[in-house]
């Protein structure tokens, strides 16, 4: 019953749009339950009274009947079908906020597929229950009682021997119901397995061509295909089974009523208009009957779509990540609802039993005045250790110190954990032992937003957004103006090259820069770290996928980014390590020597072999 309490939080900001359709729908069903009964005594008075008087008195009350149905069917629809909608909505975004609050430790974990296939495929799941009738439930049930109340009421014993039917149609549904939820489990997992392919093929579409891997990627497609088709055909046997069942069980009343209803009518215990009335009433039972177990397979579905949504929501958040020096914190899954008008953004919207809203740390937040350029912040790695889930430790007993404003460079093998020590002072992931200080404060008790703000990163392998090149170097800093992006494109070198676009800043780059090279992408990037003027720079090959022309054009840039700034770079190439105050080599998590260029090209035999196999 949790997943009911967690959406009735989504439907709380819609009450009166919920209850409406609740009313309307009352109103549909006593208006069905009218019919019958008028017809009784429409019949009735064709076959004994005959007074044509009478006959169009409940013509007329049949008319206004089924107006009244009608009208409170259409306000029904309208108010309950676009509910779902708004709901769904709702979910969508809480969803996606709650994505952009993930650490990248949840995403490797799980990886793309199962993340899309929550906010999509499950989603959509959602919604067709609730559009296929599961918020008609309280209705059904209401439609239920008011029946039997009039079946009772026309043949005692006629209504007891539809009672001996329906336990078997509800047992029925709840065990079908339950087969459904399961296989609709796996429908859904095997749908996040495709989405993971479809994702993997397009990203690696490079790949799949130059190596001629097409036949590969669609077998192995094909075969993912094919067990997500067969956990969906099962579903459709098992619902197709229900309705076999069912059906067969209504057939065997309705014939049983025509039999012992027509004998009652032959012995004069009711009459043919009661016979005719019971009849309707009854087909009117046997359809909530079979609608209710078609929605207890909606329901069972919702549930299995609900559970993965929520324990999405339930993630733990980037900013509730276990910190030793931080007491015990309630938490939230910083959930959405939207109302009417505009998206509100609510912490604690959702089941307040579970998600209190985020607490304070019990140690107060450090607030770091920003230096001027000349007292950019210092770095400190105290005995940091760190590795991957349960993998070996990448990094080891790593301590390190950079003062303000130096250029600190890491060389070392692949893998050696110099992209880490990025990751860390980031807070991408969190150290298991040691601390990072940044202007002597330790880096987790500054807010995300604080500390990422104040860093600014060139990667090697950056990521553009399809839209145009403007928007693109405005994610350094989305309030600058256009003199502003102009001259951190300048200091970057991109320019020129963005002047020769169709459209100049206006160009559309298309799908993570490609319509652009290498080259111009990585300086659309240099050009953010510009826009952004962070006190502290990260280069991580940075200069790695350009040309030599293309290097020249932006070393000199990227000396004037780094210049009265505290700055840590990550290279193979001499050039781009050479004017630092100090190289680090790293291997295996550790520092295997530092000093100069020079000192440790004389005194380290595997720098010295790393400059000659890869820095010549």
């Amino acid at each position: 019953m949790n997943i009911v309490k967690r959406s009735a939080a989504f439907v709380r900001p819609y009450s009166m749009r919920f209850w409406t359709g609740q009313v309307a729908m009352i109103c549909a069903t006593l208006a069905g339950l009218v019919f019958p009964f008028v017809t009784k005594h429409l019949i009735d008075n064709l076959l004994v009274d005959k007074d044509a008087g009478k006959i169009l008195h409940f013509v007329g009350i049949l008319a206004a009947t089924f107006m009244v149905m009608h009208m409170a069917n259409y306000i029904k629809d309208l108010t309950l079908g676009s509910l779902s909608h708004k709901l769904v909505r709702d979910l969508r975004q809480a969803l996606f906020e709650k994505l952009q609050r993930l650490p990248f430790a949840y995403l490797d974990e799980k990886g793309s597929g199962p993340i899309v296939s929550v906010m999509t495929n499950d989603i959509n799941l959602f919604q067709e229950a609730l559009a296929s009738g599961v918020v008609w439930i309280l209705t059904q049930m209401l439609a239920l009682v008011g029946i039997l109340v009039m079946l009772f009421r026309l043949d005692f014993s006629l209504t007891i021997l539809l009672a001996a039917v329906a336990p078997f149609m509800i047992l029925i549904s709840i065990f079908m119901g339950r087969r459904v939820r399961k296989t609709h489990g796996k429908v859904q997992e095997q749908l996040g397995l495709i989405t993971a392919l479809i994702n993997e093929s397009i990203r690696g579409f490079d790949v799949i061509k130059t190596y001629v891997l097409r036949s590969l990627a669609v077998s192995d497609f094909r075969e993912e295909n094919r067990r997500a088709a067969g956990e969906s055909v099962r579903a459709v046997k098992i619902k197709a089974l229900n309705g076999v069942l069912v059906g067969v069980l209504g057939t065997i009343f309705i014939l049983l009523l025509i039999g012992v209803g027509g004998m009652h009518v032959f012995e004069g215990q009711i009459s043919a208009g009661d016979l005719v009335a019971y009849m309707v009433y009854a087909e009117m039972i046997i359809g909530p009957l079979g609608m209710l177990s078609g929605l207890y397979m909606e329901v069972q579905k919702a549930f299995a779509a609900g559970n993965r949504i929520f324990a999405f929501l339930d993630a733990q958040e980037e900013h509730e990540w276990p910190m030793a020096y931080r007491g015990n914190r309630s938490t939230t899954s910083g959930d959405v609802v939207l109302d009417e008008e505009r998206f509100v953004d609510s912490m604690d919207v959702l089941n307040a039993e579970n998600h209190s809203v985020m607490e304070k740390p019990t140690e107060p937040q450090k607030k770091v005045t920003k230096r001027g350029r000349n007292l950019a912040p210092g770095i400190e790695y105290q005995n940091v250790h760190f590795s991957y889930a349960q993998d070996e430790p990448v990094i080891h007993r790593f301590d390190l110190s950079v003062p303000s404003g130096n250029r600190v460079a890491f060389v070392g093998p692949s893998g050696g954990g110099k992209s880490t020590l990025f990751k860390l002072l980031l807070r991408f992931y969190e150290p298991q032992g040691g601390s990072i200080d940044l202007g002597g404060v330790d880096i987790r008790s500054l807010g995300l937003e604080e500390l990422r703000g104040r860093i600014g990163a060139v990667m090697q392998e950056t990521h553009l957004f399809d839209r145009t090149v403007r928007e693109n170097i405005l994610v350094g800093n989305p309030l600058a103006s256009d003199k502003e992006v102009i001259r951190a494109a300048k200091a970057a070198n991109a320019h020129e090259f963005i002047k020769g676009m169709p459209q100049g800043y206006d160009t559309m780059i298309g799908e993570n820069g490609a319509r652009l090279s290498g080259g111009q992408r990585q300086r659309i990037s240099i050009a953010r770290a510009f826009l952004k003027d962070p006190e502290v720079i990260l280069l991580d090959e940075a200069t790695a996928s350009l040309d030599s022309r293309s290097e020249k054009l932006i070393h000199h840039s990227l000396n004037r980014l780094m210049k009265e700034r505290t700055s840590l770079v990550i290279a193979h190439r001499l050039s781009t390590i050479k004017d630092a105050d100090k190289i680090v080599l790293i291997d295996s998590g550790e520092i295997r020597g530092m000093g100069t260029h020079q000192e440790l090209f004389e005194e380290n035999a595997q720098y010295r072999s790393l400059c000659e196999q890869q820095m010549v």
